[in-house]
């Protein structure tokens, strides 16, 4: 009765669901979109669907089958009641024959009956129960029309479905690159400050304060964190706590970290204390800006420090990437950040540290110096204070000529220290009142080498060496001891050369009372460039007022009186701390 046309045409079918209604019958092939090229095409099938299900000269159908093609039940399209109905297997068979060949999904068959002037059309489906195809009865002169509009229909529902996959995948891209834009800002925030410590700490020295580096590192450490308000803070012997300093938003006043650290008491003294709902917490009517907190010990091996405290996680500066993100993960304080800020504590606290150390190994070799001064002044009473006043006047020729402030304290150590030597001179040639014979000048003349004898061993005492050796040397080569020349004369001689000249010839002895400053100044000026550097006679006049300054407040210093037979020192009134009552 039927004859099939030669050739199956394979399309992608519009129907893959068992009983669709009018809508679900549209959108069984489509996927949603809002994208402007696609939706003319989706409103044209929607128009194109609509016309085929209330045609009156178009009868629909959904034909169940087994795997074998024999038709098993089936259901007819009501367009009065929008929906498919279900008919007997006796109806189904009358118009579709006992078998249909068996059809893939989405394959399509024409089936042409010239007696009746119809065509059916099978689109091949299936459904969770098995195979389930759309029939299409219609008029023999409209069928290629049909056809045509279905193909319409079938080539939009799979450009609609490669563009929404295409779409989604586009979207998780995009999400996956704003991640990899964060996450790439915070590490390079991170690497930044990480060698900007680097390159600080190759630079840098131990005499240099903890509080000095931490005001070059604060910045760059609030940003590698992503801290809104970054504050370091230090906690004394008794508790007490004092922010230091503090860089970003207001966030907490001074006052108000101090007291934070101080309520959160022994929850800070271990591990990082990390809070990220901190404005959910019993804190946070004290604390209303607060809304995220971590605090992490600064601590090393031998010393707590104090504490670095972040306040509120900043933004990147990427908030169209962030909103999309809406990611909390991008907005909390983690390990990761706790990590940098432990490590940046533990700097800060090993710093200080060993800048305690050198500070005191400072004051032991300054105890030294002042050891060795006195051994000088108490071979010669009436020379004392002379070594003192020397290392201050050179100390401020030092910084008249420009020079650095630790190359005028190497001056001031140079002076202390430049008649060391006279330790080796016999006690009756140094106190000797009246004028020397020529067997003790020279005797005098050795105290430059036997100073740079005492002090050479003394590595941390190497840099003073040239002022110890060379400060009686002259311009004009008839100094002592190698009768150097000019320029050849290091600077440290040719500064204490003057300032010791100066001392000697204003301060009194016990045959002489000291020049009046008028005479003093003319033979510095008679001697400039022939027994003194001329550029340094210069640089002393231009300071005369400092060196006036310095000669007036200057006063000897007081031994302190000790108790008999107490060997640590103890003042008169003191207890010894050895002493014991039988």
């Amino acid at each position: 009765m039927t004859n099939r046309v030669a050739g199956g045409d394979r399309s992608p079918s519009p129907c893959t669901g068992a009983l669709p209604s009018r809508t679900e019958l549209r959108d069984v092939t489509r996927t949603p979109t809002d994208k402007p090229q696609l939706r003319r095409a989706t409103a044209e099938q929607d128009s194109i669907v609509d016309s085929l299900m209330s045609s009156p000269f178009v009868t629909m159908w959904l034909i169940e089958t087994d795997d074998h093609g024999e038709i098993t039940g089936g259901h007819r399209w009501n367009g009065e009641l929008g929906e498919f109905e279900p008919m007997a297997v006796a109806d189904a068979l009358e118009n579709w024959g006992g078998r249909i060949r068996p059809l893939e999904n989405g394959e399509f068959d024409r089936l042409a009956d010239p007696e009746q002037k119809v065509e059916r059309l099978l689109i091949g489906g299936k459904d969770a129960h098995g195979p389930l195809h759309l029939g299409l009865i219609c008029p023999a002169c409209s069928a290629n029309l049909i056809v045509s509009l279905i193909r319409q229909v079938s080539v939009s529902s799979a450009i609609e479905r490669r563009f929404g996959t295409a779409e989604r995948q586009l979207d998780e891209l995009m999400r996956a690159n704003d991640s990899l834009v964060v996450q790439v800002t915070e590490d390079f925030e991170e690497l930044t400050f990480l060698r900007s410590i680097s390159e600080y700490l190759e630079c840098s020295d131990e005499s240099i304060g903890y509080l000095q580096m931490a005001e070059t590192m604060i910045e760059p450490l609030a940003r590698g964190v992503r801290a809104a308000q970054l504050s370091i803070v230090t906690i004394d012997a008794e508790g007490a706590y004092r922010v230091e300093l503090t860089c970003g938003c207001p966030i907490l006043s001074e006052a108000a970290t101090e007291s934070l650290l101080a309520t959160l008491g022994r929850e800070i003294g271990g591990r990082p204390y990390v809070q990220n709902h901190f404005d959910r917490g019993p804190l946070a009517a004290r604390y209303p800006n607060v809304e995220r907190l971590m605090v992490v010990k600064m601590a090393s091996t031998r010393r707590t420090l104090g504490y670095l405290v972040a306040v509120n996680r900043a933004s990147l500066g990427l908030e169209d990437i962030e909103a999309r993100l809406n990611d909390q993960s991008h907005q909390e304080f983690g390990t990761s950040e706790a990590a940098l800020l432990g490590s940046a504590g533990s700097i800060l606290a090993s710093h200080a540290h060993n800048v305690a150390l050198l500070k005191q190994k400072e004051d032991l070799l300054t105890s030294v110096i002042r050891a060795m001064v006195s051994a000088i002044e108490a071979k010669d009473q009436y020379t004392r204070g002379h070594s003192d006043r020397v290392a201050l006047f050179g100390q401020v020729l030092a910084k008249e000529l420009g020079l650095s402030d630790a190359y005028a304290e190497k001056i001031f150590l140079s002076g202390l220290l430049h008649d060391v030597g006279k330790i080796g001179v016999s006690d009756a040639t140094l106190r000797k009142p009246g004028k020397l014979t020529d067997e003790e000048y020279e005797e005098i003349k050795r105290h430059p080498d036997e100073g740079w004898a005492i002090l050479q061993d003394i590595e941390q005492l190497r840099d003073i060496l040239p002022g110890v050796l060379y400060h009686h040397e002259r311009i004009d080569g008839r100094g002592y001891p190698d009768g150097l020349r000019d320029q050849a004369i290091p600077l440290d001689g040719r500064i204490l050369a003057v300032a010791d000249a100066w001392d000697a010839m204003t301060s009194d002895r016990p045959y002489r009372r000291g020049m009046p400053p008028e005479k003093a100044e003319s033979i510095l000026r008679e001697g400039a460039g022939t027994q003194w550097d001329s550029r340094i006679v210069d640089a002393f006049f231009r300071a005369r007022g400092e060196i006036e300054r310095v000669m007036k407040e200057y006063d000897l210093p007081v031994k302190p009186p000790r108790v008999t037979g107490d060997g640590h020192g103890s003042r008169l009134g003191e207890p010894s701390p050895t002493s014991t009552q039988l």
